[in-house]
């Protein structure tokens, strides 16, 4: 299930989250922009097992930016910043097409996750095909 989307941003915390601001801080980033979210959205999506597809924040999400069909593309995505001060040789800074995570080693994680759920559907095909496992 994908949720790209707050809702009750402009209300108090308490009445937003249960326990009221002991979850933290609300993350602002756009959910396109966010590491994490990105990811998990860019696999969920290549894999054909978004939970709520038909959603209408999941629709806009879908349109938010252009998602990875591929190794090649995914690795391109990757490839931008959204925040000016991360850009260097490997980062180009884009204030739409940026990714960006808390801790910088997780750009390489996401990258093999990629990989690794795209060369599995590739072998094993999609999951409404598979042969159930015993």
């Amino acid at each position: 299930v994908v949720l790209p989307t707050l809702e009750g941003l402009g209300r108090p915390a308490a009445e937003r989250f249960p326990g009221g601001d002991v979850w933290g801080m609300v993350n602002r980033v756009p959910y396109q922009n966010r590491g994490w979210c990105c990811a998990e959205f860019s696999i969920a999506s290549y894999c054909g097992i978004v939970a709520n597809p038909d959603d209408d924040d999941v629709a806009a999400l879908r349109n938010a930016r252009r998602w990875p069909t591929d190794n090649a593309s995914y690795a391109a995505m990757m490839r931008f910043t959204s925040k000016p001060e991360n850009a260097d040789d490997e980062l180009t800074y884009d204030p739409e097409l940026g990714v960006d995570f808390t801790n910088k080693g997780d750009r390489a994680v996401v990258k093999y996750n990629f990989f690794k759920m795209a060369i599995s559907l590739a072998v094993q095909g999609p999951t409404e095909q598979r042969e159930p496992s015993s």
